[in-house]
């Protein structure tokens, strides 16, 4: 015998009912749009969310909309508020619709608005483990360029490879500086043969804020890095201080001085001019050991920066920097230029460079379409050195030349947005050491490719890829990746993995083996160096007796496939 389940009709009809009501329904859609003409344009990229709830959602490329109720249903999904840059922000009831048409108008002229606020040290938006030194934190101590700059900061360790040239770099995650891509303004700089001498070259009265990024990085700044990324943010020609001058002196008879002038030329035109010379011309010897404590040094240095806003869609910045500097370290009584005259009595160095810097980088936004936009990039620099370490001269020449066109938009709504381009780096180096020439001719052109995912809660994923053929050691692949999850709004997750490439420069990255009698050998032909750097980070966020604090742990690990080390200890007489 067979049972038959019967559904009376009513409870279909019931089932009906509550499927239609707005309340209960999984989702709401619609479309949001402006007026143009008497003709329907859709707003793409528009904010579509829940009075006083975060989630929410945007509009894709036919301004349509998908939002999901909140899971927690109340009296305030029967509205929506609907957003959009530059257009007026308005609340929509949508009573028993379930879908939607939304008209938004355009703003009228907006007021200026200051916004004053204390930027967290530790970014809980970036998907990078990130660190920002902040122009208040500059004011700690007594920073006179970028080396001082990271007295406060645990991330980044400052170190002297030599006290009588006083050489200063960096180390992150355990490496030597040169592992490090340092840029100013997210464009590659100071690299190649300026490295050893690299942190003195940028004054402290240039920088308006730091940020310090542990990992990888992005494939768009190119693929030189390796344990991290260091970003010197210069000062804004339209924002910074309209007069600034900064004197100081020590005891030890060291003198800086600075000076920045900045005006706005035209509402869209302005420009700031950077003045920075120091000097330190007093032997100084407290010790006793005959030998200078710090040595003799002259810097003159000057940066220029230009910014054109045009108010709609371009933005354009031109940067010139002009450098020259004069070292001599070594024993109390060496006089300059005695090394050359080959009766050297005392033992000393000395070393002349000048260095020239010009950059441009603009940027078009598409009418309509904030987020696609078109930039390009353009750089070259000039980089001569003469040096003397005793009886051994090294004197270097580095011109290098980067092009880069970036293209930005999305797939479909802004929660899906890519970044791709290509570029072209041009490094020619010439190196004379003892005799002995090191020249090379780096031809480097690449494409590269940036996928971000955002769900808009709690998940953040770049994934990125970047291809080169370099004319001397043929294709190189660089693949990263970093991951970013919200467990709350005050604990974060993130983890990083990708590849890096570079060239070493085994002189310029060894110049304080250059100060003692060790021999400088190359045994076999340098391949150049790749690595392999996987880890994350945990952050809290959390507040204790009414002050804020953030508690930060993280974990990275560098494999390298290659790299290039200065052996010191399998004949230490040599």
């Amino acid at each position: 015998m067979k049972s038959k389940f019967r559904v009376p009709g009513l409870f279909f009809l019931g089932l009906l009912c509550f499927l239609n009501n707005p309340v209960l329904a999984q989702t709401l859609t619609g479309h949001v749009f402006e007026k143009i003409n008497g003709q329907n344009s859709p707003l793409i990229g528009a904010s579509v969310y829940w009075p006083g709830i975060a989630a929410g959602t945007v509009t894709n490329e036919q301004g349509q909309f998908t939002l999901a109720y909140p899971k927690d249903s109340s009296a305030a999904v029967t509205q929506i508020v609907v957003s959009y840059i530059g257009y007026q922000t308005d609340t929509i009831a949508i009573g028993n619709n379930s879908s939607i048409t939304v008209y938004l108008q355009k703003a009228k002229t907006l007021n200026e608005v200051t916004v004053i606020g204390q930027t967290e040290r530790f970014s809980a938006l970036t998907p990078t483990h990130s660190q920002v030194i902040t122009a208040k934190d500059l004011t700690k101590s007594a920073c006179c360029n970028l080396a001082e700059s990271f007295e406060t900061n645990a991330s980044v360790e400052v170190t002297t490879s030599d006290a009588v040239s006083g050489a200063r770099q960096i180390q992150m995650l355990g490496l030597d500086g040169a592992y490090t891509l340092l840029t100013t303004d997210n464009i590659p700089n100071l690299r190649g043969l300026a490295t050893p001498y690299r942190l003195n070259y940028l004054s402290g009265t240039y920088i308006e804020a730091i940020d310090i990024i542990k990992g990888m990085g992005s494939v768009i700044n190119g693929y030189e890095s390796i344990s991290g990324q260091v970003n010197v943010r210069l000062k804004e020609p339209e924002k910074t201080d309209r007069l600034f001058l900064n004197l100081y002196g020590n005891s030890l008879a060291k003198f800086d001085e600075n000076l920045n002038f900045s005006t706005n030329l035209t509402k869209k035109l302005s420009t700031v001019l950077m003045f920075h010379t120091d000097h330190l011309g007093n032997r100084v010897d407290r010790n006793h050991d005959s030998f200078l404590d710090l040595p003799l040094s002259t810097q003159y240095n000057v940066f220029n920066k230009w910014k054109y806003l045009s108010g709609k869609n371009v933005v354009s910045e031109v940067g010139i920097q002009a450098l020259q500097e004069e070292r001599l370290g070594g024993q109390v009584h060496y006089q300059k230029g005695e090394a050359e005259t080959g009766s050297q009595v005392n033992y000393g160095i000395e070393s002349n460079t000048k260095r020239f810097q010009a950059y441009n980088k603009t940027s078009y936004t598409l009418p309509g379409k904030p987020y696609q936009s078109v930039g390009v990039i353009v750089s070259g620099t000039r980089h001569q050195f003469n040096s003397i370490y005793g009886q051994r001269t090294y004197h270097g020449e580095q011109n290098s030349l980067l092009a880069r066109l970036l293209f930005q938009s999305i797939f479909g709504n802004t929660q899906h947005t890519y970044k791709a381009g290509l570029d072209y780096q041009l490094d020619d180096y010439q190196e004379l050491f003892t005799n002995q020439n090191f020249n090379r001719h780096e031809l480097v052109p690449g494409a590269f490719f940036e996928y971000v995912y955002q769900n808009n809660q709690n998940v953040t994923l770049v994934a990125g890829a970047r291809y080169n053929y370099h004319n001397l050691y043929g294709s190189v692949f660089t693949p990263r990746l970093n991951v970013k999850y919200d467990f709350t709004p005050n604990s974060i997750f993130r983890l990083a993995a990708g590849q890096g490439f570079r060239v070493a420069n085994p002189i310029a990255e060894n110049t304080g083996s250059l100060v003692s009698s060790r021999e400088f050998i190359f045994s076999q032909k340098l391949e150049p160096e790749k690595a392999w750097n996987v880890g994350g980070s945990f952050t809290q966020y959390f507040t204790l007796a009414n002050r804020k604090g953030t508690f930060v742990t993280d974990y990275y690990y560098t494999g390298f496939q290659n790299q290039v080390v200065a052996d010191m200890y399998s004949n230490p007489g040599r």
